[in-house]
């Protein structure tokens, strides 16, 4: 690096400069280099590869040779570009290495992007250190700003390289990069995914099991059989998840093992008669008419997220799909 020392003797106004060389970390190895003698009133670089540096007025203390050129990637101290980011401009060197600055000087680098669903990144890093990404001041046209107060190597890389899905998130915003329907922005969808990538997957479609169900009890069908319900259990089927007007169950185990197809989604609608009794008592009678709108399905999700429906409006007459409503008494 060289420093350039004036001095100004009162006597005769007599200015004495003098140039001063001291060590540096300039590369020798650059190209399309700009090279100009920067002092306290600032200047503008502009190298033959596009890139612009604008210092302010005070950034630079000590006169100071600035110097803007390219190296190749494979330049001995040039840090490795992180994997899965392709360059999308020249690697620009700013030296002296380690040059700092009093204020924050704008670099203006080019890049190759004209997609607009591609953005751009400035990088930085030391020789033999490792890259770090800079916030972003600007993206006019072809370019990217950003502000720095040292020089070192600078670079421009496209954002989400490593967005193979392109939905412009990674890593744990972003738990498919296969998928450009599952990140931390999206809309939960009942399809048995992690669409929001939160760690459940159909949270917002599931039943409250936190409310008791509503239909527990002894209860005897239509047929005559006597049908068991429980939170846990509806006859000889598991419960797996409820709400206040379906039940999914899973059908219980054949005699040769677990069943392929064994989820099921029933729905159901309570019927209350009332008779008043020659005594004069009230006589209620408790009716609950189901109907097994899906069935043999392979996952929960499947009947969770069934699109079947079912008329309840008149159960004794139909509107239960290809099955009939079937009615039970309570005991």
């Amino acid at each position: 690096m060289k420093l350039r020392i004036c001095a100004v003797f009162a006597l005769g106004a007599v200015l004495a400069c003098s140039k001063t060389n001291v060590v540096n970390t300039t590369n020798n190895n650059t190209f399309n280099n700009i090279t100009q003698v920067v002092g306290s009133m600032g200047a503008r670089l502009e190298s033959p590869g596009g890139a612009i540096l604008d210092i302010p007025p005070g950034a630079v203390v000590v006169e100071t040779e600035l110097s803007v050129g390219e190296v190749s990637p494979d330049e001995m101290g040039v840090p490795t570009i992180p994997d899965m980011r392709p360059l999308q401009s020249p690697i620009f060197a700013l030296e002296p290495h380690g040059q700092t600055f009093a204020d924050d000087i704008t670099i203006t680098l080019p890049h190759m992007i004209t997609d607009p669903n591609r953005l751009p990144e400035v990088w930085r890093a030391d020789p033999g250190g490792t890259w770090q990404k800079l916030e972003t001041l600007a993206t006019p046209a072809g370019r990217i700003q950003v502000t720095s107060r040292t020089f070192s190597y600078y670079v421009v890389l496209e954002f989400g390289s490593d967005d193979q899905d392109g939905d412009g998130y990674t890593g744990d915003d972003d738990c498919d990069e296969n998928d450009p329907q599952k990140n931390i922005a999206a809309a939960e969808i009942c399809d048995g995914l992690d669409n929001n990538c939160n760690g459940s997957s159909d949270e917002v479609f599931t039943g409250d099991t936190s409310q008791p169900l509503p239909i527990t009890g002894e209860w005897t069908d239509n047929f005559g059989s006597s049908v068991s319900i429980t939170s846990e259990n509806w006859g000889d089927q598991e419960i797996i998840d409820y709400d206040q007007d379906w039940i999914i169950t899973k059908s219980a185990m054949s005699d040769v093992g677990e069943m392929d197809n064994p989820f099921n989604r029933i729905v159901w609608v309570e019927e209350v008669n009332e008779q008043v009794a020659e005594d004069g008592r009230t006589i209620i009678t408790r009716y609950l008419w189901f109907c097994t709108i899906d069935y043999g399905l392979a996952y929960y999700w499947n009947a969770l997220c069934s699109s079947k429906m079912a008329d309840s409006s008149d159960p004794s007459s139909g509107g239960c799909g290809d099955s009939p409503w079937i009615q039970m008494t309570k005991n």
